[in-house]
């Protein structure tokens, strides 16, 4: 009889275990049927948590916390999370740390506790989370998510993007992979086919940013060429106006060096790039711009141009736009790099009269053939 009893006590605690499980379930499907919840402001979607979706995880749950297992309390843990999530516009496999940081929150193990008692299971997976939270990278607390939580108010378009840069960084606006992940030795740039491994000799390159005439709307910005480009060993200085609806509108940005770059025009310096227009983010930054445009040197977009001549000669010729660029890179901007027969033909073209940046820009333009660039000319 005794046998009998037990077997029937634990079939019944089989039972309960199951429906607790479906709770769990079920307050996850309840967090995707919750419509525009991205769009609430933070504390309305907290509060709509405690009172629509932690009830369903913990009705009954007192009769057999003291039963579960570090595996059944993390299943609830990850409702809280999952709702979070979803709240800040982050992917579901972005980690759970952070999403509790960003939105400020305790662990929802934590707020169980202070209803329910102390368990092995629920200090281990305390422990646990709380771990990983001091792992967290410090810079994580200085981005712009974390010091201003405007983004946190109800209809904000650019809460995924202000929530994704503190999570990604720059990281994910070059990687080819857009889901979360830990940058690794596997990832390659989305515009070529490198490792972003090599990309890392990127970003140690130089950016600076200084004022013009001490007025903050004017600033004269400088990038180092990245390595193993045309570019490499130059210096190229920018003029940056600074609208005053900033940061919520993109700076103009140009290059005041001159440059061969099918994105950059050769003539004005004006620039092609994503997040100098519609793809501006107000959590953006300076140093964000200048890491793109660096980015830009490394890996060209000719299939968007800004100099067409430039595109053409790109696509068609790869070497000679290398010569180019290189050329263009020592007279310019100050690399290592000097090329005589290039300097022969300008220097037979100055010799007729013609300036010496017509001569290389018409050069230039027709893949340094003389007789062309010169009928060109004088056409």
């Amino acid at each position: 009889m005794a046998n009998i009893a037990a077997q029937r006590i634990k079939r019944e605690f089989k039972e309960v275990i199951k429906k607790f499980r479906e709770r769990t379930a079920e307050a996850t499907k309840a967090i995707y049927r919750i419509k525009n919840i991205a769009s609430l402001s933070l504390k309305t979607a907290t509060s709509l948590f405690d009172t629509a979706i932690s009830p369903i995880v913990t009705y009954g749950l007192d009769l057999i916390w003291e039963k579960l297992t570090v595996n059944d309390i993390e299943r609830i843990e990850k409702v809280k999370a999952r709702f979070l999530k979803c709240a800040l516009r982050m992917g579901k496999y972005a980690p759970s740390r952070l999403a509790y940081e960003l939105a400020k929150e305790t662990f929802y193990i934590e707020d169980l506790r202070l209803n329910l008692p102390s368990t092995g299971a629920s200090t281990n997976l305390l422990d646990r989370r709380r771990a990983k939270r001091a792992e967290i990278d410090i810079d994580f607390y200085g981005t712009t998510a974390m010091i201003d939580h405007n983004w946190t108010r109800e209809n904000q378009e650019q809460r995924h993007t202000i929530t994704r840069l503190a999570i990604h960084g720059f990281h994910h606006k070059i990687c080819r992979n857009k889901t979360f992940h830990t940058p690794n030795a596997e990832c390659v740039f989305h515009l070529t086919d490198k490792r972003l491994c090599y990309y890392v000799a990127v970003a140690k390159c130089a950016i600076k940013v200084e004022l013009v005439n001490d007025n903050y709307t004017e600033l004269k910005g400088e990038i180092a060429g990245p390595p193993e480009t045309p570019y490499e060993g130059g210096t190229f200085v920018l003029e940056i106006k600074v609208p005053e609806t900033y940061p919520f509108n993109p700076p103009k940005v140009r290059f005041i060096t001159k440059i061969w770059h099918p994105n950059i025009s050769s003539v004005t310096g004006a620039i092609c790039l994503d997040i100098l227009k519609d793809q501006w983010a107000a959590a953006m930054t300076l140093r964000t711009v200048l890491l793109s445009l660096q980015a830009l040197l490394a890996a060209a977009e000719p299939d968007d141009p800004q100099d067409a001549v430039v595109a053409k000669q790109f696509k068609e010729n790869q070497d000679m736009f290398r010569q180019t660029a290189r050329h263009w890179t020592f007279i310019y901007a100050g690399g290592p790099h000097k090329n005589s027969d290039f300097d022969l033909k300008i220097r037979r073209l100055t010799d007729m009269g013609i300036e010496d940046h017509q001569a290389r820009v018409a050069l230039s333009s027709y893949n340094w053939d003389l007789e062309r660039a010169t009928e060109q000319l004088f056409s």
